[in-house]
Formats: C-alpha cells, sequence, structure tokens
C-alpha cells in the first residue's frame, strides 16, 4: 500500500473528515512516552504508521464482552519485548488508552449505553491495564534476568551463571562418585588479530569461537561460558573422568585451529587450556577456578595451542617459589646473603690464580639456597640489578683486601654477570665506581657471561663488554660446550677465556678416560684466538692430570678446593702466602 493508500484507509470513507483515533494510542501524548524511553526513534509519524494496527487490536480488545485479558497481555507484552516501550511508558499509554476509551463509547456507535455498560467497561479497562502491565513486568524481568546472567556479544553463559551451575555441580552431585571437569580457554594471540583487523572482526571471532565450542563439542549437560575478554571455559557436571576432560580439550584444540573465513580475512588462532578434573565430593567452587587458572598458566607458558592439568605438587613449588621471589629484595636489606669464593687454580702446578666469587641464601627458614635456587627468580622480579651490584662490591672489596697478604701472583675474582646487568646502561659506571672505591685495578676482576647471553648479545650488551674489556676488565665466556660450542662468535666479542661447563667435563669423560680429541680440540683453538681455558668441576686427580696433558690452564672443583667464606681465604694466605692445590689447603677447611 502506498502513502496515498494508507493515508485514504486512515481517514475514511472520500470526503469525509479526518476522523481522530478513537483510543487516542498514537497521539503525541503517546510518541512522546516513547520517544522518551531509550530507543530514539527519529520519525514519530513513522512509528504511529507501524504501531496502528496494534492501536486497532487494543481499542477491540478493551470494548470485547467478556474481556479476554490474555490477548491483551499478549499486544503489551509484544510491545515490550520488541523494545517498542519499556514497562513505565506502557503504564501511562494504557492511562491514555483508559481516558480516550471512555469518549470513544459515548461517540455514535456507543449511543444509548447505560451507566451499568459504562462501569462494566471501566472495570474491563482497569483489568487490561493491571493484567497487561503484570505481564509486561513479568517479561521485562525474564529479559532482565537473561541479560545479567549472559554475555551481549556471544549469547553464552557469562561468569556469573558458570559459578551459579559450578556451584551447583559441587553441593548437589548426582552420584557419589560424581567429578567435575573443567576446561579453561585463552585464545592465543587474539590482541594482534583485533589490533590489525579490527575490533569488529575480533567480535566475530569472538562469537564463531563461541558457536565452535557451544554447537559442536557440548553435551546437555555441559556450560559454555565467557568469563573474559577472549576466555571462555566449559564446565562438564559429570566429567567420567580426567581422561575424558583431557580428550575434550584435545578437541576444543583441534576446533579452534581450523581458520576462521571473516570478512574476507582467514583468520587463524590457536588457544591454551587449563584443565581441572576432580572428584565432586569436599570440592569448593573457588578452588576449582584458582585452579584452572593456574593451570591455564602453565599451558600458556608451554607455548600457544597447548593443554596443561593441574598438579597440586607443581602448584606447591610454584607458590614456594612466588614466596622466595617476595622476599628476595627484603632478604637483601636484611643481610641475608653471603659470598663464598672457590679457587681457581694453575695446571699443572696448583698455584692459586684467582677466586670465583660465588652468592649464597642464609634463608632463615630454609637454610643455605645456592645461587641456582633463586637467580632466576632475582632476574624475573627485577632484583637481580640491586643484587648483582652488591655482589661486585663486596667481592671487589674482599679481592682488594688479598692483594697485600699474597706472596704469589696478583689474584683476580671471577664474579657472574647476568644479562640483564649487561642491559643496564648504568652497569659500566657501576663498575668503575666500585673499583675506584675498594682500590681494585681493573685487570683483576673478571666476568663471567654464560655462552649462550654472549652468542644472543645483541647491541647493547655488546657494547657493554665493549668498553669494559676496554677499561681492563676481563671477560669470560661460561658454562663453554652446554650450549652452541661455537668458537667463531668470539672473533666479534671482547673475550679473554673460555670455561668448560662441568656437565660437558661430566659427559664426555664420564669415567676417567676421556674422549679426548674433543677437549684438545677446543683447548686447541682456544689458544689459537689467544683464550686462556679454565675447566669447572674437577672432582679427580686423574682428571686434574689429563686436563693439564691437554694444555688446560687453569682449573676449579671439588678435587682442589671447595668454595670458601672471605675469612678462611684470608687466613689460608697469611698462612701460606702463596698456596698451592689440593695439597696446601692447610687452614681454609675448617673454621
Amino acid at each position: 500500500m502506498n502513502q496515498q493508500s494508507r493515508e485514504s484507509a486512515r481517514r475514511g470513507p472520500a470526503g469525509a473528515a479526518p476522523q481522530r483515533d478513537p483510543c487516542g494510542v498514537f497521539t503525541d501524548e503517546w510518541v512522546s512516552a516513547l520517544a522518551t524511553s531509550g530507543h530514539g526513534f527519529a520519525r514519530s509519524a513513522a512509528l504511529s504508521e507501524m504501531l496502528h494496527p496494534l492501536a486497532v487490536r487494543m481499542l477491540a480488545i478493551a470494548r470485547e464482552v467478556p474481556f479476554q485479558p490474555r490477548r491483551a497481555a499478549e499486544i503489551g507484552a509484544a510491545l515490550v519485548a520488541a523494545n517498542f516501550v519499556d514497562v513505565d511508558a506502557l503504564g501511562r499509554s494504557l492511562t491514555v488508552i483508559a481516558r480516550h476509551t471512555a469518549r470513544a463509547w459515548n461517540g455514535p456507535e456507543s449511543a444509548g449505553t447505560s451507566a451499568i455498560q459504562e462501569a462494566v467497561a471501566a472495570g474491563y479497562i482497569k483489568a487490561l491495564r493491571e493484567r497487561t502491565l503484570a505481564d509486561a513486568q513479568a517479561i521485562f524481568r525474564a529479559q532482565l534476568s537473561h541479560q545479567v546472567r549472559h554475555d551481549p556479544l556471544t549469547g553464552l553463559a557469562n561468569r556469573a551463571l558458570f559459578l551459579d551451575r559450578l556451584t551447583a555441580a559441587v553441593d548437589n552431585p548426582v552420584s557419589p562418585g560424581q567429578r567435575i571437569g573443567i576446561c579453561l580457554l585463552d585464545l592465543d594471540g587474539f590482541k594482534p588479530i583485533n589490533d590489525n583487523l579490527g575490533p569488529d572482526v575480533g567480535d566475530e571471532l569472538l562469537a564463531a569461537v563461541a558457536y565452535r565450542l557451544e554447537t559442536k563439542l557440548t553435551g546437555p549437560t555441559m556450560t559454555v561460558a565467557r568469563v573474559g575478554g577472549d576466555e571462555f571455559v566449559l564446565l562438564v557436571p559429570d566429567s567420567g573422568g580426567r581422561e575424558a576432560t583431557v580428550t575434550l580439550a584435545r578437541e576444543i584444540l583441534a576446533r579452534i585451529e581450523q581458520p576462521f573465513p571473516l570478512r574476507g580475512h582467514r583468520v587463524c588462532i590457536t588457544a591454551s587450556i587449563g584443565i581441572v578434573d576432580r572428584p565432586a565430593a569436599g570440592a569448593r567452587a573457588a578452588d576449582l577456578v584458582k585452579d584452572a587458572d593456574r593451570a591455564l598458566d602453565w599451558a600458556r607458558a608451554d607455548g600457544p595451542g597447548h593443554w596443561a592439568v593441574y598438579d597440586p605438587v607443581r602448584d606447591a613449588d610454584d607458590n614456594a617459589r612466588l614466596a622466595l621471589t617476595a622476599s628476595l629484595r627484603s632478604a637483601l636489606d636484611a643481610g641475608q646473603f653471603t659470598v663464598v669464593y672457590q679457587p681457581i687454580v694453575s695446571l699443572p702446578g696448583g698455584e692459586l690464580c684467582g677466586l670465583e666469587a660465588l652468592l649464597r641464601w642464609n634463608h632463615p627458614t630454609l637454610g643455605e639456597l645456592p645461587p641456582e635456587a633463586f637467580i632466576t627468580l632475582a632476574e624475573e622480579s627485577g632484583v637481580i640489578t640491586p643484587l648483582g651490584r652488591w655482589v661486585m662490591d663486596r667481592a671487589s672489596r674482599q679481592a682488594a683486601e688479598w692483594q697485600p697478604i699474597s706472596a704469589g701472583p696478583a689474584v683476580f675474582i671471577s664474579v657472574n654477570l647476568s644479562p640483564l646487568q649487561a642491559r643496564d646502561p648504568g652497569f659500566v659506571g657501576d663498575v668503575a665506581r666500585t673499583l675506584a672505591e675498594a682500590g681494585l685495578p681493573p685487570e683483576l676482576l673478571q666476568l663471567e657471561l654464560t655462552e649462550s647471553a654472549l652468542v644472543e648479545a645483541d647491541s647493547r650488551p655488546l657494547e657493554t663488554l665493549q668498553k669494559l674489556s676496554a677499561m681492563g676488565v676481563r671477560i669470560v665466556a661460561d658454562d663453554f660446550g652446554s650450549g652452541y660450542s661455537n668458537l667463531a662468535y668470539l672473533r666479534r666479542l671482547p673475550v679473554d677465556a673460555l670455561k668448560l661447563s662441568a656437565s660437558f667435563i661430566r659427559e664426555v669423560w664420564p669415567d676417567g678416560p676421556a674422549d679426548e680429541p674433543i677437549i684438545a680440540a677446543l683447548t686447541g683453538l682456544a689458544h689459537t684466538l689467544g683464550l686462556n681455558v679454565t675447566v669447572e668441576g674437577v672432582e679427580t686427580s686423574e682428571q686434574a692430570s689429563r686436563l693439564a696433558a691437554l694444555g688446560c690452564d687453569t682449573a676449579q672443583g671439588w678435587y682442589f678446593a671447595p668454595a670458601l667464606s672471605g675469612d678462611q681465604v684470608t687466613a689460608l694466605l697469611r698462612e701460606i702466602p702463596a698456596p698451592r692445590f689440593p695439597q696446601d689447603l692447610g687452614t681454609g677447611q675448617t673454621g
């Protein structure tokens, strides 16, 4: 019907005067109520055209005898459900209906209506309003409840509904042996996709993932929920056991890895999944969620596209690591760290050449901890910078004190250097100040950096090492043989010596007779490049003599001496100013 036809139908027979809507539903009062209800319709005339048939139905229902409240409620509910009007606006509109219906019944078609009929009509209008409003409110409450408990983008359950169902599964198990399974899923690399392709594509990807999870993997008792930006969770109230939940996780990963065609793009993505599966009896909903989140962290750490099952032993280890990490800085402030020194001796004579400074943590409850128990934690937490500065200062001052009482060659001090320290732009200045304040010549300081860190050194660490070398500080490639074992990179680095890994010595030479050509070749190449070779982890006299025969320059290990305290080294030097190891350990083993 075109515009003119609709206008003629509304006006009535040709030539007739325009007839007001007898109910008054679509007067300016009604339209204003709709317009202010938050839906923002721009053209009230278009709205009137759209809802005019409803007005006719409402008037007919109001005049029915007997009154049909269900039919009236259907109209009111339809208005609310279609978001044409909220409950308050509908109530105001029904007031308008009641007022204008009375006028309509006084028209020609209702002439002669008795007062009783008018009273009955008024009762019907009242019932219409009450019933329609009640049903509309019920529908509105149901819609509001759904919105509160579901994700608006994907339509999945949200975190609140997931937690409600998880709690119900824990509190009301259907069988004594019931197990609850949870798969907590996080999309790998979602942010770059969202940033590069736009948030619209990102939203479509989330909706597509939700569809695959809900329609292709879940059973009637499962719950799929979106619990974060790109995090989803599957709840299996009766999982059937750990293996069944792991199988489900594998199926999820396989589904997610299939490409998503979105707006002309072929979007590929993976996911990480944390898995929890345990008996419902005795479980707590909060613990299940926490443990699934911890397992998800482990899966992420393994790389994209992995899953991990919660393990209480691993969790306990992680908690212990967290506790150590949290106490590192306060331990440094409280003076819980000490430095011990392991002699480095010449081969074959065993004369003392230097000492390696080794850090120890005297933990108040765990006892003495070696560096491998906390150095990585110090690097991850950023404590390595002040801790390394403290070790450098303590070792340099101690080495300066030993110089006047040593009758042999000047004893150097060797300090391990973290790659993070080499990246610190202020590190070179810190070393220069430390040497100046301690009164230690730069050539008596040796810094050990692992072979892998040297190979991966970019411009900043390389520049740091070059500046230190120019100052006279010696640079050592530590743990050589445990990684690349490639001498070619040493040509571009200011390295003065190699320290062969103790693990390398054990693997190549487990019982005494070494695979000597390997060690001989490494030593010969190092000497060709002008580098000294130190071997650590020497435990027997046979190892020491064979390494000396192969041309190794210096060595350290339990065969020569264990790590000694600063006071022990001082006492040893006072008793034997030029000690040889192992026979001249003397008082160094006591005290």
